[in-house]
């Protein structure tokens, strides 16, 4: 029965289209494409092309020659809120590394795009950096190093050598970190006495380096040390000036 209406329905709809000059494919059967649907356009920025699918876009890159980029690859940190994207891309082709940190001055964090230093951390290299440039405004007589030595030495105003341990507070490579700082810092004692320094972002870490008896230095004093050093006084003057001061206003 249900077959016999289903034939009467499909002839009488036939005959309905037929006078309406209409081909039952069109309706009865959906309709075959004879070519593929057309590909959405691409979307076009000025550092990147992709299409817009369902799928993640990957990252192209214009060629060098097709952008003018001025930017030094030989500088560890660049300020990354002004940079283009094209930019940013240039500098991660180049191993820099997009990070947030607090510098010198009071106020938010900001993103800098720091040069990877293999073994150092990105945050360890950003601040080893920073005090390395502000150091080399005064002096040329300024080093880094990675092993062995001091983050940083240079010499003073009045030819005294300064050495400067960057901190973080990290974890590191062997059994025991009280034991490798111990060892650490008793060879630097050795050689520089009280002319060497550790320098910590944030104030949180200064219990875990006052055992060592080196003077502590923070975002909040590390400019006016700099510029001490540089004043034509002796180092002694400046350790006891330091010590004296208080530097929690510095905690993040």
């Amino acid at each position: 029965m249900l077959s016999r209406l289903r034939k009467l329905f499909k002839k009488n709809i036939a005959e309905q289209l037929k006078q309406l000059e209409i081909k039952p494919s069109v309706i009865l059967e959906p309709p075959k494409s004879e070519t593929s649907p057309q590909a959405p356009e691409p979307v076009i920025t000025n550092s990147v092309q992709s299409i817009r699918t369902n799928t993640q876009p990957e990252r192209k890159m214009i060629p060098l020659e097709n952008v003018d980029i001025t930017l030094d690859i030989n500088e560890v940190i660049h300020y990354a809120k002004h940079l283009t994207l094209a930019e940013k891309y240039f500098l991660e082709s180049y191993g820099f590394v997009l990070g947030s940190f607090h510098d010198f001055e009071k106020g938010r964090q900001q993103d800098y795009y720091v040069k990877k230093n293999h073994p150092e951390s990105i945050m360890h290299t950003f601040y080893v950096e920073m005090i390395y440039q502000e150091i080399l405004a005064h002096t040329d007589k300024v080093k880094k190093y990675r092993t062995c030595k001091p983050d940083i030495v240079f010499t003073n105003s009045v030819r005294q050598e300064i050495a400067i341990e960057v901190e973080l507070g990290h974890k590191v490579h062997c059994k025991s970190r009280k034991e490798y700082h111990n060892q650490k810092f008793a060879e630097q004692i050795k050689k520089y006495g009280n002319r060497c320094y550790i320098f910590i972002p944030r104030v949180i870490l200064k219990n875990s380096y006052k055992r060592h008896g080196l003077t502590i230095l923070t975002r909040k004093n590390i400019m006016n040390f700099i510029q001490l050093q540089f004043s034509g006084v002796l180092n002694s003057y400046i350790e006891q000036r330091l010590d004296s001061a208080d530097s929690t206003d510095d905690e993040i």
